[in-house]
């Protein structure tokens, strides 16, 4: 079983910086006492990479001692890839396409939307679920905060598949997102 843990963006790296802080370790010596390479305490560090529960608990080990407020959640990702569908251009993976180019991101091994926790709610939890599960056939899981809902499908196939076939942008779309030429010769 793999359990990660997750918590909003840019609380793990203060964690981490409190944590050498207070204890006045060094990245180095905290780094040994995770028990990790130095190149993924900097990307767990850094949020690049996600952090495993059984590490993350020896850095909660040292955080308890000085009562610091933890809000994270803990999920189980199974090593056996999805095997989504993967449908022609249609209405559906257009409108799915648009939200996840205005509210989303490609990442290493994940798709994601992220939309107002209040505001999206019904439209990412209800709607946008019904499409991942009608085009790809992946359930995907979704994360609430009062102020955000993140739907998330891990599937390197599908990553794979959208920013080859659709020319998507993998990780920041700044200056690299473009509408995907098969949208646009199907208007004409």
């Amino acid at each position: 079983m793999n359990l990660f843990i997750e918590m909003e963006p840019g609380k793990l790296r203060d964690l981490f910086e409190k944590v050498q802080k207070v204890y006045k370790k060094s990245p180095k010596s905290l780094q040994k006492y995770l028990n990790v390479k130095k190149s993924m305490f900097y990307k767990y560090k850094s949020e690049e990479h996600l952090m495993p529960f059984e590490i993350f608990k020896k850095l909660i080990k040292l955080a308890n001692k000085r009562n610091l407020d933890l809000d994270f959640n803990i999920y189980e990702i199974s090593n056996v890839e999805n095997h989504p569908k993967l449908p022609k251009l249609c209405e559906n993976l257009s409108e799915f396409i648009g939200a996840l180019a205005g509210d989303g991101y490609i990442g290493e091994n994940e798709v994601c939307v992220i939309g107002h926790g209040v505001l999206d709610k019904f439209y990412i939890k209800e709607h946008l679920e019904k499409l991942c599960i009608s085009l790809f056939e992946l359930t995907p899981k979704y994360y609430t905060k009062p102020n955000y809902i993140k739907l998330k499908i891990c599937s390197r196939k599908l990553k794979k598949h959208l920013v080859e076939k659709y020319n998507l942008p993998n990780g920041k779309k700044k200056g690299k997102l473009k509408i995907p030429k098969q949208m646009t010769s199907s208007l004409a």
